[in-house]
């Protein structure tokens, strides 16, 4: 098949142009995925030992994948830590910042990565957590 001269420059152009916009995304890391907002977690808030789990999200996965790996922040106490192949990483939280209507003191919120997949969430003392304390 012959092309024609004045058809190689233009069609060379569109082709570079998409492999750029191709390739512009290798390399870098997904945006981290932020727990939800107050009263918009994907999936139930829940108690571990002494501490609160809330304000879940996930994306690319599900719920009870997101339940195996907040297992491990109790045993991490406020540190990253690695379960079920997500490598989680904290960020210290309190008074004024974006989760402070659920969480009172210093609480930590943890986004968690495991290829395509994320799982965010805040964690803290159970005693910290204002929805699990009685009214009366």
């Amino acid at each position: 098949m012959h092309v024609p001269k004045s058809l190689i420059l233009p069609r060379f152009v569109i082709l570079a142009g998409a492999l750029s916009g191709l390739l512009a995304g290798c390399g870098k890391p997904p945006v981290a995925l932020q727990p939800a907002a107050l009263g918009q977690g994907q999936c139930q808030a829940s108690r571990l030992v002494n501490s609160v789990v809330a304000q879940l999200a996930v994306s690319g996965t599900t719920c009870a994948t997101l339940d195996a790996v907040v297992q491990g922040a109790a045993a991490a106490n406020n540190a990253s830590f690695t379960a079920d192949g997500f490598t989680c990483t904290s960020t210290a939280e309190g008074a004024g910042t974006r989760w402070a209507a659920a969480l009172s003191g210093t609480y930590y919120a943890y986004t968690c990565i495991k290829g395509s997949e994320q799982v965010a969430f805040t964690w803290g003392p159970a005693s910290q957590y204002i929805y699990g304390k009685s009214t009366s």
